[in-house]
């Protein structure tokens, strides 16, 4: 199974299953439909297509295969060849040419593979699924290697899906043999899918411990959790257990974003401040914006409270301009929240008999305002 392809493939919570949505043209063992072909880098790329009415494509598979996997392929119109595989033999007519082709095919199962198929337990086979066994050259030992090792109980579709990720039988071996115990079909599933490979497992576990779940190995795979990362972390200054990694991965903060914050002159910031700043859109480029607004010593808690209810050079310099120039930090904040604005404080220094209220009062009048 060494071709490349392209399937009607659909991942769903994390799991690949091969869907057909309709058939034409066929009965019980045999198949017809039309193909296509072009070529590329020495490549014949072909599309199979079942109609479920005339001119409808219903139903699709892309292939790729070389010259030397079809008996009597040639240029020309018309030409008949072949693909002879252990799941049955697909004949093809139509027209050739240096970069193209198309025509009709005929797709006759094997009977000696349909009585192997429902050996195994596969007796729910249809022929689309013989005729992609047949694109994809499966092997009668490779249905009995799945059943001496442990998964010949699948139902069709997951056999399906294992021959279309290319699940192999020396692929199943190294994922079992990595310390997990026997991976279930639908996790093994996931785990091609994603990239899984028995080194990574394995040092998955010597980073996280050997009780390291499945689960957990296809979180920090999809979260592209390693070594290497919690290196690069720790060595900016903090070390992190497991559900710390996946949070810090889940908000891409990297090592040159905690050191850009700590050359900022925070270099004293805890987990949760890093993921604050990061999950807030705290940057370097906003802390030098509130210092050249003379806000030169923020707490990290201060700075995420100014980000979250959006404390920004526009609002610093109406709320100056209108007169509050020294206003403590907590009572800016709480301008912010009431949404008291330059306007609202000409109107309360009107009211005001022309003075400017404290700060204090200004909010109690903007609270009052709305009651």
């Amino acid at each position: 199974m060494k071709s490349k392809h392209i399937l009607l493939v659909a991942l769903s919570i994390g799991l690949l299953a091969f869907t057909i949505p309709g058939q034409a043209q066929q009965q019980d063992d045999k198949m017809s439909g039309k193909w296509e072909i072009y070529k590329e880098d020495g490549k014949i790329h072909l599309s199979l297509y079942a109609d479920r009415q005339e001119g409808e494509k219903k139903w699709q598979t892309t292939t790729e295969f070389k010259k030397e996997d079809f008996q009597q392929f040639s240029l020309g119109d018309p030409v008949n060849f072949k693909l002879v595989r252990p799941a049955g033999v697909v004949s093809f007519t139509g027209k050739v040419t240096n970069t193209d082709g198309s025509g009709t095919f005929t797709f006759i199962a094997d009977q000696e593979f349909i009585k192997e198929l429902e050996k195994y337990g596969y007796s729910d086979w249809k022929v689309h699924n013989l005729l992609f066994f047949a694109q994809m050259n499966l092997k009668k030992s490779y249905l009995k290697g799945l059943d001496q090792q442990g998964y010949g109980d699948m139902p069709m579709n997951r056999l399906v899906t294992f021959v279309a990720l290319e699940i192999d039988l020396d692929y199943i071996k190294e994922i079992n043999s990595a310390g997990l115990g026997k991976v279930d079909d639908k996790k093994l599933v996931t785990f091609k899918a994603i990239g899984v490979e028995g080194s990574r497992i394995r040092d998955l576990k010597k980073t996280f411990g050997s009780d390291i779940s499945v689960s957990d190995i296809i979180t920090y795979t999809t979260m592209n959790v390693n070594k290497a990362y919690l290196d690069d972390i720790k060595k900016a200054g903090f070390e992190l257990d497991a559900k710390e990694a996946v949070q810090f991965k889940a908000l891409n903060i990297d090592a040159d974003f905690i050191k850009s914050i700590q050359l900022a002159g925070f270099t004293s910031m805890d987990k949760s401040n890093i993921i604050a700043f990061k999950a807030q859109g705290i940057t370097t480029d906003y802390i030098k914006e509130l210092s050249s607004l003379g806000f030169t010593k923020l707490s990290a808690n201060q700075i995420t409270q100014f980000k979250v209810f959006n404390v920004n050079r526009e609002f610093v310099e109406g709320i100056q301009k209108a007169g509050y120039r020294d206003l403590p930090v907590n009572q800016l904040i709480q301008f912010k929240i009431h949404e008291i604005t330059p306007d609202f404080i000409r109107k309360a220094k009107k009211k005001n008999e022309g003075k400017l209220p404290t700060a204090s009062k200004l909010i109690q009048m903007k609270i009052m305002q709305h009651h």
